[in-house]
């Protein structure tokens, strides 16, 4: 493969260049100038790869792999990442349409207390596995020096947790190293032009 002519308009699989169809030109616009979800499942298809979603199985639960317990889930709807804070438990992301970002809660609030019970990143799982879908709870959190206080309805966990399967078959595991090639040739195509 001649590097020296490589052009934007094209992709390096293997060892050929291949131009892109103009119609990727719309695709790029639609996914990348707009909020229009990528369509992941179809792309991966083609490589063997599908995605999963499933429930968390615990707080901390960062997806990845299929459950690790499939007894136990996350028992509501948080919309939520926490880490540990030295007056409770901060709030590190809030996810759309999460209970706690219905009643306002924010990125970086360190939620203290829940119905008047001291909350630390140790015990935010046995404070919540008391209640059931349906509850509301008191929190209090800081938010900067504001001490604030929210009234959350418990609502139960959905699948928002994502991980990867691939398949076996080996047309697909070929397909995926050629993929794999081609992104290791695209690397040292940017390293070529920018050095």
């Amino acid at each position: 493969v001649d590097l020296t002519t490589f052009r934007p308009t094209e992709i390096v699989i293997g060892d050929r260049i291949i131009a892109l169809p103009d119609d990727l030109q719309d695709f790029f616009t639609r996914h990348l100038d707009t909020t229009e979800d990528l369509p992941l499942n179809d792309l991966c298809q083609f490589i063997g790869v599908s995605l999963q979603q499933r429930m968390a199985d615990s707080l901390d639960d960062a997806g990845g792999t299929a459950a690790k317990n499939t007894n136990a889930t996350a028992p509501f709807n948080l919309g939520a990442k926490f880490i540990a804070d030295p007056f409770g438990v901060r709030v590190q992301l809030i996810l759309d349409d999460g209970d706690l970002q219905h009643v306002g809660v924010a990125a970086n609030d360190v939620i203290i207390a829940i119905d008047g019970l001291k909350v630390g990143k140790d015990n935010l799982a046995t404070l919540l596995a008391q209640y059931a879908s349906g509850d509301t709870i008191e929190m209090h959190a800081f938010r900067r020096d504001e001490l604030m206080l929210f009234h959350v309805s418990l609502t139960h966990a959905i699948a928002d947790t994502w991980y990867l399967l691939t398949s076996d078959d080996e047309i697909y595991q070929q397909r995926r190293q050629q993929w794999l090639l081609s992104a290791q040739t695209a690397q040292v195509v940017k390293m070529h032009k920018s050095g």
